[in-house]
């Protein structure tokens, strides 16, 4: 009897430059599950767009894909706002200020910007004011790693923290 063989996922090709790093990223941490099903959400919506608008795939696909980058900016107009909001409720504390930076990060670079000019453009604003970096009861550092506020001094200045 033949034994099965895997491979390894990969990301396909036709996929934007933004969806090839949050898989290089999420892969490598506990969100790939919680990336896999936002995904097939995605997919999905590909497939609505495709048959109630009548646009190619390529145009649908691209248009979902522009619908993820404004959602991960928080823009609740956009119709996939509320797909992105359940995923983060789902994201583990400790693990949310990494999934905002990744996200932070590939917004970035679906505006063509390089992966390196994009984690500059991130750490910058990372820098800009000790708040940004504060996601719950976890401090994100410039390394893109996270620690508990726990033990670090308190930054008690109200602060409406904005995107990059």
């Amino acid at each position: 009897m033949p034994q099965p063989s895997y491979t390894a996922y990969k990301t396909p090709t036709r996929y934007p430059a933004m969806i090839h790093y949050l898989e290089s990223q999420f892969c490598k941490l506990n969100l790939w599950f919680d990336w896999l099903v936002l995904m097939g959400v995605g997919h999905h919506q590909v497939q609505q767009i495709k048959d109630h608008v009548g646009v190619t795939r390529t145009r649908a696909e691209r248009m979902v894909w522009n619908a993820f980058a404004a959602a991960f900016q928080a823009d609740q107009n956009t119709p996939l706002f509320a797909d992105v909001n359940r995923l983060m409720q789902s994201i583990s504390p400790s693990e949310k200020p990494l999934f905002m930076a990744h996200t932070m990060i590939a917004v970035h670079i679906h505006r063509g910007l390089s992966i390196e000019e994009a984690r500059l453009e991130f750490i910058r604003w990372l820098n800009e004011d000790p708040v940004h970096g504060i996601f719950g009861e976890y401090r994100l550092t410039r390394e893109l790693t996270t620690v508990p506020l726990e033990g670090l001094p308190k930054i008690s200045r109200p602060h409406n923290r904005r995107n990059p």
